[in-house]
């Protein structure tokens, strides 16, 4: 993959519990240009959606991390205006209803140009078309 013109010079905040998931992420990410933060608890997601000095551009999340489901951290990134995409392995049923029904959502294993044009594609959003897409 080379440079994306929407990913290149943003940061992404990746929260991906699976090593080799996340590791690769990370690189298809970089490569087209982005800095990412990986993640591998739902803790750390909430501790930086709380950092008033940190700012993400978007985020991709798996639902279930090692330390319990993500949702609560989601939202607090959603009051802060970072636009998600979900990536998830499970049936989240939970994903259609609250504060993260309008957020999108891939299951896994999503192809590589998928995932990176659902980024791109929160990215683009205005924030107003974010909050009911």
């Amino acid at each position: 993959m080379t440079r994306h013109p929407v990913l290149a010079d943003r940061t992404i905040l990746l929260a991906e519990d699976e090593v080799l998931i996340s590791r690769y992420l990370c690189r298809v990410l970089e490569r087209a240009g982005a800095c990412v933060t990986p993640v591998r608890r739902a803790a750390d997601v909430e501790a930086l959606a709380h950092m008033a000095d940190r700012h993400f551009d978007v985020a991709l999340l798996d639902v279930s991390l090692e330390d319990g489901s993500v949702l609560p951290a989601a939202e607090l990134l959603i009051q802060r205006w970072v636009p998600i995409v979900f990536h998830s392995g499970h049936d989240q049923p939970v994903l259609t209803t609250g504060p993260t029904a309008w957020v999108r959502a891939l299951d896994k294993p999503a192809p590589t140009p998928e995932i990176v044009d659902a980024l791109a594609a929160q990215i683009s959003l205005p924030d107003m078309q974010r909050e009911i897409a």
